[in-house]
């Protein structure tokens, strides 16, 4: 699955790509969420993606249990890992 096939409201991806610039993974999500650290950068962002589709879920639902805050967190993580994700991939091929 990939974010763009997602449906998302514009300002809760507003708020996570403004997040992107300060995130830092271990403050940002492993210490609230309760994770520990990923093998590997597949593991951790399959668990991004089930994460935030639980999230996206719930919030479609009106779940008295969404956080937003959680939401934009994970969409935040999730951004940032894969951009930088990207960026290791274009260096290598370079």
């Amino acid at each position: 699955m990939t974010l763009s096939a997602t449906n998302h409201p514009k300002i809760l991806v507003q708020a996570a790509r403004h997040g992107v610039t300060t995130h830092e993974l271990k403050s940002h999500l492993l210490h609230p969420f309760g994770w520990q650290k990923p093998k590997s950068l597949s593991a951790l962002l399959d668990t991004l993606f089930e994460k935030e589709a639980e999230l996206n879920k719930m919030r479609r639902l009106n779940d008295a249990a969404y956080q937003i805050q959680d939401q934009i967190a994970i969409l935040t993580s999730l951004i940032a890992e894969a951009t930088q994700a990207t960026a290791r991939l274009r260096q290598m091929a370079a």
